[in-house]
């Protein structure tokens, strides 16, 4: 009946904000979380991806284990841009 974490999408489509509160961890909702994501873009007709950075490994490892696949390709990020507050 509590939050235990969450998951989302970016702007560009991609699956991220996987968060699991630590007294939630190493209870499998992690898991839970990103497979009924990605049945959730598969469903909506989209393909589902992430983006993680090379050294998060226990990300690496949890797409893996949804049977995702890891790309040769790279992406880099830019974020040269100053918010107006």
């Amino acid at each position: 009946g509590v939050p235990a974490g969450f998951i989302g999408t970016h702007d560009d489509g991609s699956i991220g904000l996987l968060e699991i509160l630590p007294e939630y961890r190493k209870m499998g909702l992690g898991t839970i979380l990103e497979l009924s994501m990605i049945n959730h873009r598969l469903a909506s007709g989209h393909i589902p991806y992430g983006q993680v950075e090379e050294d998060n490994a226990k990300s690496l490892m949890l797409q893996k284990k949804v049977g995702l696949e890891v790309s040769s390709d790279r992406i880099c990020w830019n974020f040269n841009h100053k918010a107006d507050f």
